[in-house]
């Protein structure tokens, strides 16, 4: 494999992206996996977290082929929690890994937070070819299963936690925001292989809404990122309910499409030389080599 380009952004502050990549060494150390891609999930990624949100690094793994390849294959996720500061203090680091054949699994479905991931820009580390042969799963993505989950995502939330009785925490109202929001994007943008913005910022300005949605929505992001808890926005309730059932009809109307599974596999067989044999000489055609063995 390539060797890892450890990377910082200006979404991630270098002391973060440090400890978070210390902790990626470890995992390495401690399981004999290879960290291919890691980057911040959650509200750090979507742009509204508060002094105390958690971290939430997501990441993929190459394991070893004599893990990769046995009959009977152990878990296919890596979850590690540990405290920011290396003195046990400071907010949790959430840490959820796929394997690689996870990973291209769920690819091969168009799964959202794959395509979410290989478009963020908040990297903590990446392997440059395998990059961006995660953006080209992306570019193949069908626009009905992004829509239908985010929509789903923004109900779910709806449902558990904004209908309950009593005040919502304020980050349940955002994660159902923007769900909607994306959702919406998909609607607006059916086509193939593209996803929404990760940044919220960047959904409010790509899907407008009415003055008074602007304005609560503007109110919520002042609420949480003051670091307070719970509050009701009645306008914000009667608003994500309209639009999800409107949202049922447009996505119903988005054509399917299908990730093509050779491009996967091209990826997957390119990974372990060590099973597969060398690369390709052409690192820009995945899947190329399959194809000629194919009969």
């Amino acid at each position: 494999m390539a060797s890892i380009k450890k990377t910082t952004d200006e979404a991630i502050r270098d002391a973060s992206a440090g400890r978070v990549n210390d902790l990626l060494d470890q995992i390495e150390r401690e399981t004999g996996v290879e960290v291919l891609y890691a980057v911040e999930s959650g509200s750090r990624a979507w742009g509204f977290e508060s002094p105390n949100s958690d971290y939430d690094v997501r990441f993929i793994y190459r394991e070893p082929p004599a893990q990769a390849f046995r009959l009977f294959p152990g878990r296919d996720v890596i979850e590690k929690t540990v405290a920011f500061g290396v003195d046990g203090s400071g907010v949790p680091v959430d840490m959820v890994g796929w394997s690689l054949a996870k990973a291209l699994a769920l690819g091969l479905s168009s799964n959202p937070q794959l395509a979410e991931w290989s478009g963020t820009a908040a990297l903590y580390r990446a392997d440059p070819r395998f990059h961006e042969e995660l953006r080209t799963i992306a570019g193949q993505s069908a626009p009905r299963v992004l829509a239908h989950h985010y929509r789903g995502l923004a109900k779910r939330v709806m449902k558990e936690y904004l209908q309950q009785p009593g005040s919502p925490l304020g980050k349940k109202y955002l994660y159902a925001v923007r769900s909607t929001l994306a959702a919406e994007w998909m609607v607006r943008n059916p086509q193939v292989g593209v996803s929404p913005p990760v940044r919220l910022e960047d959904l409010r300005r790509d899907v407008p809404t009415e003055q008074r949605i602007t304005i609560a929505i503007d109110e919520l992001l002042a609420w949480k990122l003051a670091d307070r808890w719970r509050r009701r926005f009645p306008v914000l309730d009667d608003w994500l309910e309209r639009v999800n059932d409107d949202l049922a009809t447009a996505i119903a109307k988005i054509p399917e499409h299908q990730v093509d599974p050779q491009l996967v596999e091209g990826i997957w067989q390119r990974c372990y030389p060590e099973m597969f044999g060398a690369p390709d000489k052409d690192p820009d055609v995945a899947g190329e080599r399959l194809a000629a063995m194919s009969p």
